[in-house]
């Protein structure tokens, strides 16, 4: 699979950034509510660790693209 750039689908990156960022708004939403329930709890920082990798891969692509050009 090609490598992904800003200058080539800035569109597909908007709206993975725009996903990425609806993700962990819910994620926050979900684990405000979830004090009294420790598994949920673990198991929505788990997913907020997720997203943050997510959130890295798509930062390292804006990284590479400016690099380049």
């Amino acid at each position: 699979m090609p490598h992904m750039t800003l200058s080539q689908e800035p569109e597909k990156l908007a709206v993975i950034h725009e996903k990425i960022t609806d993700l962990k708004n819910t994620a926050l939403f979900l684990q405000a509510r979830t004090d009294e329930f420790p598994a949920l709890h673990q198991n929505i920082k788990r997913i907020l660790a997720g997203i943050k990798m997510l959130e890295l891969n798509l930062s390292d692509v804006l990284t590479m693209d400016l690099n380049t050009s």
